[in-house]
C-alpha cells in the first residue's frame, strides 16, 4: 500500500507517492520533485488515478544521480529549470504531446547526447539549451523559427527546423 503525505497550498494539494513529490489543481499532476537517486528515472503517466500533465519548475534541478529520464505522453509542460544541473544525464525520452519546454529547462545538461523534440511542441524558452553539450537537437519543423537562437540554445546544439521562441517575463 502506497502512503501519501497531503498538505494544502493555495488551492492546491502538496502530495508524495513513492519519490515523487507533487501537486494536484482539480485532476492535474505537476511533478513539484523527485527525491529518489535512481540513475533511470520514468515519470509516472497517473499517479492515484490522476494524470501527470506537467513537470514543475526545477523539478530535478541539480540532481547528479539520474542519467535517464522517460517522460509519459501525458505531459505537455516542462517547467522552468526542470533539469538544471542535470549534468550526468545523457538521455531523455519526450512525451509526444510536449508544447512547451521553460527557461533554462536543461541548463548545464553537459551530458546530454542528443534531444528529439516532438511534432507538438510549439514554444521553447529563453536558455533552454544553455550550457548543455547535446551535439544535436533535433526540432520538428512544423512550428516556427528563432529570432535568436544563441538565446535558446549552446552554439554546439543545432536547432533544425523553426520554434516558436518566447521572450523574457512581460515581454508583448
Amino acid at each position: 500500500t502506497e502512503i501519501s503525505d497531503e498538505k494544502m497550498v493555495n488551492d492546491e494539494q502538496e502530495l508524495v507517492s513513492g519519490d515523487f513529490e507533487y501537486s494536484l489543481s482539480g485532476s492535474d499532476i505537476t511533478i513539484t520533485k523527485y527525491k529518489g537517486s535512481d540513475e533511470n528515472v520514468t515519470v509516472p503517466e497517473k499517479i492515484d488515478g490522476n494524470k501527470v500533465v506537467n513537470i514543475g519548475n526545477e523539478a530535478f534541478r541539480n540532481n547528479r544521480k539520474i542519467k535517464t529520464v522517460i517522460i509519459p505522453d501525458t505531459v505537455t509542460l516542462i517547467g522552468n529549470s526542470a533539469f538544471y544541473g542535470c549534468s550526468f544525464l545523457t538521455d531523455i525520452t519526450m512525451t509526444k504531446n510536449l508544447a512547451s519546454l521553460g527557461a533554462y529547462a536543461f541548463y548545464g545538461c553537459s551530458s546530454l547526447n542528443s534531444i528529439n523534440l516532438p511534432e507538438s511542441l510549439t514554444i521553447i524558452d529563453n536558455n533552454t539549451f544553455y550550457n548543455c553539450r547535446a551535439p544535436q537537437v533535433n526540432v520538428n519543423p512544423r512550428t516556427s523559427a528563432p529570432d535568436d537562437p544563441d538565446q535558446t540554445v549552446h552554439s554546439n546544439i543545432t536547432v533544425e527546423g523553426n520554434v516558436f521562441i518566447a521572450g523574457p517575463v512581460g515581454a508583448a
